[in-house]
């Protein structure tokens, strides 16, 4: 049919239509930030974690492979972790670290301990047969924990996730 033949057509949105749309639009927008801000300091948390553990595991298979010791340091002020020689990697702000000694013979400069001190350093280490010095690290922030295991006799590394207790 031809335009201009007489029949009505309708096309486009009524003015309440749009303002429906405008309102919902608006409320979105609104809502949505505190709720993402409010998840993103436990997926730094979760992020971090992970990050720690694969470099572990790296440098877990990096002692083997190269049969050689591979140290990973951990430093408390800044919460930052070394591998070998490798550059620092800084754990985002609000992430407490801490670390349990859980190998007999753990090597570590100057004593391992769970309190944050300046100047504090903890040497963890991977040994060609395998095995590790062990340790236990806590990554922790708000009200969730994770815990890394590093086991002394087979330098395995497991990582599980918990609350921790607010008293």
């Amino acid at each position: 049919m031809h335009p201009d033949s007489g029949c009505a057509s309708s096309s486009g949105f009524t003015l309440l239509e749009l303002l429906v749309v405008l309102t919902i639009a608006s409320l979105v927008v609104a809502l949505v930030p505190p709720a993402i801000s409010a998840a993103v300091p436990g997926a730094r948390l979760s992020n971090a974690a992970r990050e720690l553990t694969a470099a572990l595991r790296d440098a877990h298979y990096r002692a083997v492979s190269r049969a050689d010791v591979v140290d990973v340091e951990f430093e408390f002020e800044p919460s930052q972790y070394r591998i070998a020689d490798g550059a620092a990697t800084k754990l985002p702000g609000g992430i407490e670290l801490s670390i349990s000694e859980t190998g007999t013979n753990a090597r570590k400069r100057p004593p391992a301990t769970t309190e944050r001190v300046s100047d504090e350093a903890y040497r963890l280490s991977f040994y060609p047969d395998g095995s590790s010095s062990g340790a236990t690290i806590k990554l922790a922030a708000a009200e969730r924990q994770f815990l890394l295991d590093v086991g002394w006799p087979t330098g395995r590394v497991s990582i599980t996730e918990g609350r921790t207790v607010v008293q």
